[in-house]
């Protein structure tokens, strides 16, 4: 009598866990597995085995995606929608592992898009690479502008000689049926 009574409470305890996952794709070499928010693909090519696992979590006004790949790459990506009203805010991050060709790579992205008539104008977006092998480099590209007038610059640092490796800059100018640019 008891063990039905545990039986009863062990199969109420596990419908209560939210499970579900799909096999969205399976052959010899590929395989897509979905899961709620968690999305592993992957294929085997003769001995290598290429995949990823994505995810996504959503809490209020802020999305966080995280994807893994077998590269030992790493990237989030975290967005903020109305931070201030018509604003969003996206950072990304981009991480390389240790068995990339590159030691360590860290990149990092800021988008602002301002919503104004329902139309996306970017505001200010901006790039950093730093790459903490023994070169040490350090990169920044920024963009201001709207869906018709933009301005960039571009900036490469070493740091190891103090010296400016790379600079340049632009700006472009975009209407439905004309389109310029200045690159310096």
């Amino acid at each position: 009598m008891s063990m039905s009574i545990l039986q009863m409470d062990l199969k109420d305890s596990l419908s209560k866990f939210k499970r579900q996952y799909v096999l969205a794709f399976l052959s010899r070499s590929n395989v897509c597995l979905v899961f709620e928010n968690l999305t592993t693909t992957g294929v085997k090519i003769n001995e290598d085995f290429i995949g990823e696992i994505r995810t996504q979590h959503k809490s209020g006004r802020t999305t966080v995606d995280v994807i893994i790949n077998s590269d030992c790459k790493v990237s989030t990506t975290i967005t903020v929608n109305e931070t201030l009203t018509g604003l969003k805010i996206s950072f990304a991050l981009k991480v390389l592992g240790h068995k990339s060709r590159k030691e360590v790579l860290i990149e990092l992205y800021l988008t602002c898009i301002l919503l104004i008539c329902n139309i996306p104008t970017i505001i200010f977006s901006m790039n950093t690479t730093t790459d903490l092998t023994s070169t040490h480099l350090v990169e920044l590209a920024t963009t201001v502008g709207t869906s018709e007038l933009v301005i960039g610059a571009e900036v490469g640092f070493d740091i190891t000689s103090d010296a400016v490796t790379k600079y340049n800059s632009g700006a472009g100018y975009n209407k439905f049926d004309f389109s310029a640019s200045l690159l310096m």
